[in-house]
């Protein structure tokens, strides 16, 4: 998929582990974008006997919030001289 022009806002309805934010991040890292992201997942459970329930992530949600945290600091790592929000 492509996203849209550095500037825009990307929204996800059915965001689940938080790869359209990955990828929009990753994306504004490589070109200097400057897109938004919003994301909405409903607070589903992770399966009870999967690696992420066992690893504390009780809902899809919360895999996403440490997905995206990760990946934010390790855009941010390897920037230099720029500035990439990876803030959310």
């Amino acid at each position: 998929a492509t996203l849209p022009n550095a500037g825009h806002v990307v929204l996800d309805f059915f965001s689940g582990s938080g790869s359209t934010g990955h990828a929009v991040m990753e994306a504004n890292d490589a070109d200097s974008g400057n897109r938004r992201w919003i994301q909405v997942q409903l607070p589903e459970p992770t399966p009870e006997q999967s690696e992420a329930r066992k690893l504390g992530y009780p809902t899809l949600s919360s895999v996403a919030r440490a997905r995206l945290g990760l990946a934010g600091d390790r855009i941010q790592s390897r920037v230099t001289g720029g500035d990439v929000d990876c803030g959310f």
